[in-house]
């Protein structure tokens, strides 16, 4: 302002050179930052659905089929129930014991927490290792599939 109307003697900064600094390096932060609005934040979308009171009653006890697989080098546990057939897929950082457990436990949660219990797994006889020594904690009947076969359920169920 003071630069514009002339105020300032012996200012070797003219008008036109202030014009050219905003149009290379923007407006003055300060002014930006004082009369800038804070965006306002995303709304949470609550997608849950609630599952009908008949779906629970007439499929309380749950077989699960689980098997492991790899796509584009990303280890995936995923399981499919034989009543609702809901299918659950959970990212695993590596093929350890500790990391299956792990991947079971959140897929056993959500069915828990939903009021189903899980009566039975279906695996592949690869998980009889890894599940044997746990199955007595976990109150589940596992079903291992004969040597050199798989559990079809999981294998081929594409949707």
């Amino acid at each position: 302002m003071a630069l514009r109307q002339n105020l300032l003697r012996n200012c070797p900064v003219t008008t036109e050179d202030v014009n050219l600094a905003e149009e290379n390096f923007g407006p003055d932060i300060s002014k930006v930052k004082c009369r800038s609005i804070r965006p306002s934040p995303t709304t949470v979308v609550d997608d849950l659905i609630e599952i009908p009171e008949v779906v629970k009653e007439e499929n309380q006890y749950i077989d699960l089929a689980i098997d492991i697989i790899l796509i584009n080098c990303v280890i995936l546990l995923t399981l499919i129930d034989r009543s609702v057939k809901y299918r659950t897929v959970v990212p695993l950082n590596s093929h350890k014991k500790e990391e299956l457990y792990r991947g079971l436990d959140q897929v056993l949660r959500i069915y828990n927490n939903a009021g189903f219990t899980i009566r039975r797994i279906h695996c592949d006889n690869e998980f009889r290792s890894i599940m044997d020594p746990v199955v007595d904690e976990l109150d589940i009947q596992m079903n291992y599939a004969n040597p050199d076969a798989h559990v079809p359920d999981v294998e081929r169920k594409t949707g």
